[in-house]
């Protein structure tokens, strides 16, 4: 009886096995694959810190935004809490791979966002552009079957140029830091999609020095901004 049963075990395996092998095999998910796209919106941002200068090339110490403070009363001392904003129009491209397991998306991707951000205050004859901003991400969310809904962070990097021609003072800065956001995207067809974003760039504290015949000055600043953007991605795989 025992050998009877076992065989009957067997058997029903080997049925249930096949039925399992010869069914037709699970759709491919909507979102897995690698994708590239662009695109354009909007940005904004500010300086925010303190500096301190005085005449000629005697260099002058700011180790903290407190150091500006010390003695508000010194001439030497520039305490200021907004240089800018800068603004403008973006546009950029964007590649990256998704994977879907059931109803949840993740992946990473390269971004660049080509156009910078400008800012002139004709007052104080002082101009700032900060960008192109690159980016590198990772994502994930939640897929209702051709809607995506998601959140974003990675590290963001960017080139930051300063002209004060009041104090005859030029530098540029390279900033790094976090970026972060979120985001809804929709298929439009197998392949193709489009997308609503927000970015938010926290550079944190750099230093900026100007050296020269006229005046010394010694910045810290820590730069923010956002980016709104729209754009498609094509899913090539």
């Amino acid at each position: 009886m025992s050998r009877i049963l076992f065989a009957c075990a067997v058997a029903l395996s080997l049925i249930f096995l096949g039925s399992y092998a010869s069914a037709s095999p699970p759709a491919p998910s909507l979102w897995t694959g690698w994708y590239f796209g662009g695109n354009v919106g909007y940005g904004n941002g500010a300086d925010k810190g303190c500096g301190a200068w005085n005449s000629g090339t005697t260099y002058l110490p700011v180790n903290s935004a407190t150091d500006c403070n010390t003695n508000p009363s010194d001439p030497n001392n520039h305490n200021y809490s907004n240089n800018g904003p800068f603004s403008g129009v973006v546009g950029g491209v964007q590649v990256g791979r998704n994977v879907q397991l059931g109803s949840f998306v993740f992946g990473g991707e390269l971004g660049a966002s080509l156009f910078p951000l400008q800012h002139h205050s004709p007052t104080a004859d002082i101009s700032e552009q900060t960008g192109p901003v690159l980016s590198a991400t990772v994502h994930g969310g939640y897929a209702a079957g051709p809607l995506y809904l998601y959140g974003l962070i990675g590290y963001a990097n960017a080139d930051q140029s300063h002209d004060d021609n009041v104090s005859n003072c030029h530098w540029n800065v390279n900033l790094s830091g976090l970026v972060y956001g979120a985001g809804v995207q929709s298929k439009v067809s197998p392949k193709l999609s489009v997308f609503g974003e927000w970015n938010h760039l926290d550079f944190g504290v750099d230093r900026a020095t100007c050296i020269n015949s006229l005046n010394n000055t010694n910045n810290l600043d820590k730069t923010e901004g956002d980016l709104f953007k729209v754009g498609f991605n094509y899913q090539f795989n």
